[in-house]
């Protein structure tokens, strides 16, 4: 189906031919994916994504 080439938490990248796709697992294909043409801007787009859960996390619990 894909090559999975990066992994974290809920989030995959696989490569495709016009670049990469950053996927988050938990939702439907449709509405969870994003198409970027570097790999560094799809992991760079995940680590934000992450970051900013944790925070929203942290300051519900204040």
């Amino acid at each position: 189906m894909y090559n999975k080439i990066y992994e974290k938490k809920e989030y995959i990248i696989f490569q495709v031919r016009g670049g990469y796709i950053a996927y988050n697992t938990k939702k439907c294909f449709q509405d969870g994916h994003t198409h970027l043409r570097h790999f560094d801007a799809a992991k760079t787009a995940i680590d934000l994504v992450i970051k900013k859960k944790s925070l929203k996390v942290q300051m519900s619990t204040i």
